[in-house]
């Protein structure tokens, strides 16, 4: 797509950004007052850093820099407490500062990442507007306001008011609920994570090409109330005795969000057993896919990485040994490690022997466990 092009969904008429645009946009969906924060990937190194800022006016400044100076630039969708950074080498699990939620001051949107283009679920970014356009119709959300990230689109509802953390989370899993109900393919670990980065407008997308990050028309700020609808989908999909075992107690954090009923009768079966609890490097001498994960220093292809922190993430000690493993790749960081592995305990549950075996199938075929389907 050509920088600057115009498509005919009426929702995205995408124009070359003015600073002063982006200006306008960062204020329109950040809360007040700052601090912000500049999620910064540099170019060549590809090392990532947070930067803060105290006004929109100065959050835009260090992206339009970091952007022309070649590196890829995305805003924080929070608002946080302080300035401020956990000493260098805390544990993730440990961090209380930074781009981290307990970090988290509050936000005045909220928004969706809907990827499209190859292999995705759109073919571009014209189909992705036009779902949202009827996610929105059958609904009954306002309008909102999109971003050409550049193969697909970023959806804001700017609001009129900041929700603290708590309140924003229970509008944001109902908004993943209700997209899940009507088939809206977005990613829902971004829909309902507060510590989200995306895409700023006047930046660029630099993967497979350059292209210009652009904004549609401004819409909103909505009163919270034209919301309302989220908190009923949360509250039917996430039933009363969902959130408690019972006799088990309560739900872990990471399960507390799934979204579909029946999950306290399923753990309860589950829970009728005991099982002995697993270990990083007992699973790596028994399956040579997480081996090679630990002796290759996390050097693996994307997709078997991502199977691996499947397995990793529910293991008593497989958080801490998942980002030791995975280190030793020079596109590691702790951010992506940590959002990977909450990603399969909150969504996709742990990998399975099938799932390795359409990866890598040699590994598998001569394991004395692999059983042919």
């Amino acid at each position: 797509m050509r920088e600057g092009g115009r498509g005919t969904d009426p929702m995205l008429s995408p124009d070359r950004q003015s600073h002063e645009r982006a200006r306008e946009f960062l204020a329109l969906i950040l809360p007040e007052p700052g601090p912000y924060a500049a999620f910064i990937v540099e170019s060549g190194s590809n090392r990532k850093r947070i930067v803060f800022a105290s006004t929109t006016e100065e959050l835009w400044e260090i992206i339009k820099a970091a952007d022309i100076a070649g590196h890829t630039a995305y805003h924080a969708c929070a608002g946080y407490k302080e300035a401020r950074y956990d000493p260098r080498g805390t544990p993730p699990g440990q961090r209380r500062y930074g781009r981290t939620k307990h970090n988290a001051r509050g936000a005045k949107a909220l928004w969706l990442d809907v990827d499209a283009g190859p292999g995705k679920p759109y073919a571009d970014w014209q189909a992705a507007a036009r779902a949202v356009a009827e996610f929105c119709r059958v609904t009954g959300l306002p309008r909102p306001l999109v971003v050409l990230s550049g193969l697909g689109i970023h959806v804001y509802w700017p609001l009129v008011q900041t929700l603290d953390v708590q309140s924003w989370e229970r509008h944001a899993r109902g908004l993943k609920a209700l997209c899940a109900k009507h088939g809206l393919h977005a990613d829902p670990t971004r829909t309902a994570d507060i510590t989200s980065v995306l895409r700023a407008p006047g930046t660029h997308h630099r993967k497979g090409g350059i292209r210009l990050v652009q904004c549609g028309a401004f819409e909103g700020p909505y009163a919270l109330e034209q919301f309302a609808v989220l908190l009923s989908v949360a509250s039917e999909a996430y039933p009363k005795d969902s959130r408690t075992l019972h006799e088990f107690g309560p739900l872990p954090p990471y399960l507390v969000d799934r979204p579909f009923p029946g999950l306290a009768e399923t753990l309860r079966r589950s829970l009728a057993t005991t099982y002995k609890p697993s270990f990083a490097n007992l699973i790596a001498e028994r399956c040579e896919q997480i081996r090679a994960l630990r002796d290759a220093k996390g050097n693996l292809p994307e997709p078997l990485w991502y199977a691996c922190l499947g397995v990793l993430a529910f293991a008593e000690d497989g958080e801490r040994l998942a980002h030791e493993w995975s280190s030793g790749d020079p596109r590691y960081t702790a951010e992506e490690t940590q959002a990977r592995l909450d990603r399969a305990r909150r969504l996709s549950g742990a990998t399975t022997c099938r799932r390795f075996h359409e990866l890598n199938p040699k590994f598998c075929e001569r394991c004395k466990f692999w059983r042919p389907q």
